[in-house]
């Protein structure tokens, strides 16, 4: 069954956030990930603090959390939390 990650953001260094989404994007491809929509949010209803999000396809629940669970991924940790404020969760379709 399909998985999704939803990603929810605030930029806090440009520089910084442009070197992690690259290398971020190699790691989801590497665990057959794809992403499905990301930019800046326009709020309908409710409030956020972030503006921007990004949703994330797997194709399982296991796929989505090997993907966090990487090394590949985890080195890039300290990086994300330079780069931006952030927000991940996992939905199972």
């Amino acid at each position: 069954m399909t998985a999704y990650v939803h990603v929810s953001f605030t930029v806090k260094n440009p520089e910084l956030m442009q070197a992690y989404s690259a290398n971020a994007a190699q790691t989801i491809k590497a665990f057959k990930g794809e992403f499905l929509v990301k930019g800046p949010v326009v709020n309908l209803h409710g409030k956020s603090d972030y503006n921007f999000m990004a949703m994330i396809a797997f194709e399982s629940k296991e796929m989505a959390t090997q993907w966090y669970e990487s090394s590949e991924y985890q080195k890039l940790i300290a990086l994300r939390n330079e780069a931006m404020d952030s927000q991940f969760s996992l939905i199972n379709g």
